[in-house]
């Protein structure tokens, strides 16, 4: 529909599964695009995303600070190109302290998933000190479920998440996360489109913004034994 009624530029996700008809056509029209967040495959673009692995090292990096050894992941889907990146970077850090090797555990992106997926994931790992989330909305389902089961969020387990919406530092306890700077990423990606639009001919860019540690009070020091 963007591309038959004769938009100048379209910034677009590529989902799982995207088509091959789609980058076709895309590129048979010429249209001016951008990738966000994740890559389309065998289809040469401007891409605007996150720094997801260097992310996911700096909150890994941060819960093995506060000296724990026993960390998860939660809100696994390999078939998405970010979730790879932050899964590998939690695991170079427990490679890089010699931890517990890797426990990566799927679990839908809602609040529901988190409560249900984060029981399962203490039921099957019952030393887990500190976990991971693939983003706040799970967190925050994982914080209701250690509410409900009396654990105690950054004392008796830590737990992070990943975007920094608005509802992790309205939650009590405020979230531990990595906020991505929404505003930012937005203007680099329509600064890149513009661009692109005036500058047909110019070389394909890659950029990628960089995420910030926010720390909240979901995450602190690994419980005495």
């Amino acid at each position: 529909m963007l591309v038959g009624n004769a938009r100048a530029g379209i910034m677009w996700v590529p989902a799982i599964g995207t088509s091959a008809d789609t980058i076709r056509l895309l590129s048979r029209r010429a249209v001016p695009n951008v990738t966000f967040l994740r890559h389309a495959p065998s289809h040469p673009a401007d891409h605007v995303g996150i720094q997801n692995r260097l992310a996911a090292s700096a909150v890994t990096t941060h819960l093995a600070d506060l000296g724990h050894s026993r960390i998860a992941f939660l809100g696994a889907n390999l078939d998405v190109e970010s979730r790879r990146d932050r899964i590998a970077g939690y695991s170079d850090i427990l490679a890089e302290r010699g931890l517990r090797g890797p426990v990566v555990w799927s679990c839908p992106d809602s609040r529901r998933g988190g409560m249900s997926e984060f029981a399962e994931l203490i039921a099957a790992h019952p030393t887990t000190n500190a976990v991971v989330c693939n983003g706040d909305t799970i967190a925050l389902g994982a914080v209701i479920a250690m509410a409900r089961a009396g654990i105690l969020p950054g004392r008796n387990v830590s737990i992070t998440g990943f975007d920094g919406i608005e509802g992790a530092s309205l939650v009590v306890p405020p979230l531990t996360t990595v906020s991505i700077a929404p505003y930012k990423l937005g203007r680099k990606l329509a600064e890149t489109l513009l661009s692109r639009i005036r500058y047909p001919d110019q070389p394909l860019v890659d950029l990628s913004v960089q995420g910030k540690l926010v720390i909240g009070a979901t995450s602190g020091p690994v419980p005495a034994s």
